[in-house]
């Protein structure tokens, strides 16, 4: 499992943070670019990971994409 999720994680980098200048996290730069990132890259994912698990997993991976509209 640890190899998927590198994969997936692979997908959407860089990931670049939105820091105002007090310095606290305000979001993740770009972040319906990062979504559309995983969603384009998915189908190699598909091809590499065969079987029911890895198919669950990257439907997880992307359900907290669309969850956490963090833009």
């Amino acid at each position: 499992m640890s190899e998927i999720s590198l994969a997936c994680m692979e997908s959407i980098s860089p990931i670049f943070f939105t820091i105002p200048f007090a310095g606290k996290l305000s979001g993740i730069f770009e972040f319906e670019k990062l979504k559309q990132r995983f969603q384009e890259k998915r189908p190699d994912l598909e091809n590499f990971f065969i079987g029911e698990v890895y198919k669950a997993y990257l439907d997880k991976f992307q359900e907290i994409w669309e969850i956490r509209n963090i833009s």
